[in-house]
């Protein structure tokens, strides 16, 4: 996810780790560090040893104003909290595009490799839809 600007606002990353596959989102605060759900930082959320189907569900929300420290990120995997993070400062930040593709661009960074599918994205601005 990037603003407008073309700031990173957010990352999902996947990989397949010992047969399982996991998921990781990063975002970055104003000060240009990353912070990431699951925490601590060197977990990931496992979506199973099949990646056939999954619905993964990213919340994330800039603070309210300069220095109010109350931006969040949940994550979501197949309807189970997976892990969040509140008292961001990240008022600076909003998202203004999503992108699919490989990590480093269209030919990827050197070992990344493979195919992923989309059946359906949404997005919205406000509280999430029912």
């Amino acid at each position: 996810m990037q603003s407008e600007q073309g700031q990173w606002v957010g990352v999902l990353r996947l990989r397949q780790l010992g047969g399982e596959y996991q998921l990781r989102f990063l975002t970055y605060l104003d000060d240009g560090s990353p912070v990431g759900v699951p925490d601590p930082p060197t977990y990931w959320a496992t979506i199973g040893p099949y990646l056939n189907y999954a619905v993964i569900e990213v919340q994330w929300g800039a603070a309210s104003a300069p220095g109010a420290s109350d931006g969040y990120i949940k994550l979501w995997v197949n309807g189970g909290l997976a892990g969040k993070l509140s008292g961001l400062d990240n008022d600076q930040k909003s998202i203004g595009k999503v992108w699919f593709g490989l990590a480093g661009g269209p030919q990827g960074l050197p070992g990344v490799s493979g195919d992923y599918y989309l059946d359906d994205f949404s997005s919205w601005s406000g509280p999430a839809p029912p």
